[in-house]
Order: C-alpha cells, then structure tokens, then sequence
C-alpha cells in the first residue's frame, strides 16, 4: 500500500470551486505565480468528458494586481486547438491581486467527447499584467529538448498579437511547440 494516495479525482475538483469540473493542475501544486507576455494566448490542457457542459474557464491572479488592462479573455480549445467558446473580451476591467476570476462563456459548451481540452488566457496591459497562479514545478516536458519533444505539448504559448477572442467553431490558434508556463486554470459548469 502506498504511504500516500490522494483523494479521488471527485473528491478536489468540486470541493473547493462550485461547480468545477476539470483543473489543468492540481490545485495543492499552485502556490507560485507567472507573468505572461502581453497578446499571447497561453494554453493549458486539461481533460473533459463527453456531455459535459463549460459555461465558465476560471483562474487567479497572484500577488501582482493588473494595471490599466486593454483586453483581457479566456477560451476553451479542442484538441486541434479550434476555439469552441470564449469569454466576452473584458477590455479595462480590474484585475486585482489574489482574486478569483470566474470568466462566463458567451455561450456554454457541451463537450463532444472525451479526451484533450485546452483552456487559453490572454492579457494586455497599457502598464502591467497580472501574475496567474502557477504550479511551483514545471512539467517534465519543458525539459526535453530536440526529437525528444512529445506531442502535443501541454501547456505553452500559441498565437501572438492577439487583442480580442476569435469566432467559436472557426478560429483555429498555432499549437503550442514549446512547453512554457503552466497556469492554474479550471472550467466550471
């Protein structure tokens, strides 16, 4: 028997987030932060049954509060990183430090099977961005370098330039080539 088994997947997804349903990782593990570039899409996998329904991608932001945001969203991907539902942009909106933001779909998803999601968050700042909460380690696959590179990667940058979401069901965003920073996301109900 090991000396220590974790809770049932069910158990801390939903305890601490009404309504959550999937997290990119594990929650206990996101006690740093990171800063993302102003206009990149950052993506993070996560993993969702077929049926089930996004009608929220989440996130929180560290100790850096945002200052003078411009555009600020977030996404939901499929696993050919084909937008299926995004927030409405939330231009000059406060981004205050340590806070909870729960981003609302334009209109909810239904996941049509089960498998590889991506959540997606992008920024930009006429001052600053805010730090997301971010797992202290970094995956494995940040490490590996050259033909070792698995696909896809998990969690990187995407597209850059960016300022509003694309069209659901129609914009497709670069996959990421390179592991980068793996921010605490999750996808509620």
């Amino acid at each position: 028997m090991p000396l220590f088994s974790p809770p049932p997947v069910a158990v801390y997804e939903t305890a601490a987030i009404p309504g959550s349903i999937a997290e990119t990782c594990h929650r206990y593990t996101a006690s740093s932060a990171s800063t993302p570039n102003g206009g990149t899409l950052y993506l993070m996998s996560t993993t969702l049954t077929a049926g089930q329904v996004v009608g929220h991608v989440g996130f929180c932001t560290g100790a850096n509060a945002g200052v003078a945001p411009t555009h600020w969203w977030a996404a939901l991907l499929d696993s050919s990183y084909v937008q299926q539902a995004h927030s409405a942009d939330q231009g000059s909106a406060a981004l205050p430090a340590s806070t909870w933001q729960s981003l609302a779909m334009t209109a909810p998803y239904t996941a049509t099977y089960t498998g590889t999601y991506y959540l997606g968050l992008c920024f930009t700042a006429t001052t600053t961005i805010p730090n997301i909460l971010a797992p202290t380690f970094n995956p494995a696959a940040q490490f590996i370098t050259g033909t070792a590179v698995r696909t896809p990667v998990l969690g990187g940058t995407s597209t850059t330039g960016l300022t509003t979401p694309g069209t659901d069901g129609t914009t497709t965003y670069i996959a990421p080539t390179t592991s980068g920073p793996t921010f605490y996301m999750y996808a509620a109900a």
